[in-house]
């Protein structure tokens, strides 16, 4: 269990799950439950828990597949430093050639540093498009425009600030 402290009211954080539903381009809605820290006195603040990932196979020297959770997988491309979509870990598998992972990489650093190919000819929010009655309003709604976890790999500083409030 995490001991640390809601930065909104100082309560305990409980490890827990939270859910973030968003809206696709054709009406339909996608539901994305995970781990997160939530406040114990409920006062709605929420941190996504970052699952780090074990590195199963490798394909040469520049290819890692990695295993997440609920046998999901996601190749990690080091020379383009792309990360792709997950998919079942038995369907990669089956589709490449994969040898026994033999290096000592840093996961971690690894994830830092790669772009979410998801992202990729991603438009980022322009605070222009919101029309509100005021300015503030217009601003709150770019930022938290941005807590989309695509827009991460983006630019991080603005996605954690948008995912913090």
């Amino acid at each position: 269990m995490n001991t640390s402290l809601c930065p909104r009211c100082g309560s305990e954080l409980l490890e827990d799950a939270w859910e973030s539903l968003r809206e696709t381009e054709d009406g339909g809605f996608i539901m994305d439950a995970y781990p997160a820290y939530v406040c114990k006195k409920k006062c709605g603040y929420m941190k996504q828990i970052d699952t780090i990932p074990t590195i199963i196979a490798q394909q040469g020297d520049d290819r890692l597949l990695l295993l997440y959770p609920d046998d999901q997988g996601r190749i990690l491309d080091i020379h383009s430093s792309v990360i792709f979509p997950p998919m079942h870990l038995e369907s990669l598998l089956g589709r490449g050639y994969w040898e026994d992972y033999q290096g000592n990489h840093d996961v971690e650093q690894l994830l830092d540093t790669v772009s979410d190919s998801r992202a990729y000819d991603l438009e980022t929010p322009n605070l222009f498009q919101f029309e509100t009655s005021t300015p503030e309003e217009a601003f709150l709604s770019w930022l938290l425009s941005w807590s989309s976890q695509l827009y991460r790999s983006v630019d991080r500083r603005l996605y954690e600030a948008a995912a913090d409030l």
